[in-house]
């Protein structure tokens, strides 16, 4: 299928990040503010979440921009090259309003306290919002795609 692509011009090499420099280490803190938002497919709280990002972003010299879905595009820098991080924020699970996280070593788990029920945190987009913004302060040029509904096409 790609037999036939020519290569017709070089790409800068992607910065590189040094654990020396660079720890990766989870801030369990911030993970979990974001698991505990539940940002329902077609729910207003995408909105305002978003929202929160984009001003908290642009406070560290971002530019925002969204579509007129209501889709984010974030810039941070100027440069040859973006590496760019994109995540859905929506969640497409039952509804629950009294979610407990929980973690050990190795586990987070959801538990609906009214039920008394484990359930799910929507992790996939969490987890996925919260590498994407990780990644915006370990670069200096970065773009971020949050997408809104993605759950549900």
């Amino acid at each position: 299928m790609y037999s036939s692509y020519k290569k017709t011009r070089t790409l800068p090499d992607v910065p590189e990040i040094s654990e020396d420099i660079h720890p990766i280490k989870v801030n369990f803190s911030l993970l979990t503010d974001i698991l505990s938002q539940r940002r329902h497919s077609k729910s207003p709280l995408q909105d305002e979440f978003l929202t929160e990002v984009a001003i908290k972003l642009e406070e560290k010299g971002a530019t925002a921009e969204a579509d007129e879905y209501g889709n984010l595009y974030i810039t941070k820098g100027k440069g040859p090259l973006y590496p760019c991080a994109v995540a859905h924020v929506d969640i497409n699970q039952t509804v629950r309003n009294n979610v407990r996280i929980y973690r050990n070593d190795k586990w987070i788990f959801g538990f609906d306290l009214d039920e008394g029920v484990q359930c799910g945190l929507g992790a996939d987009d969490g987890v996925g919002v919260y590498f994407a913004l990780e990644m915006f302060d370990r670069f200096e040029n970065f773009k971020i795609f949050f997408a809104k509904d993605e759950e549900i096409g």
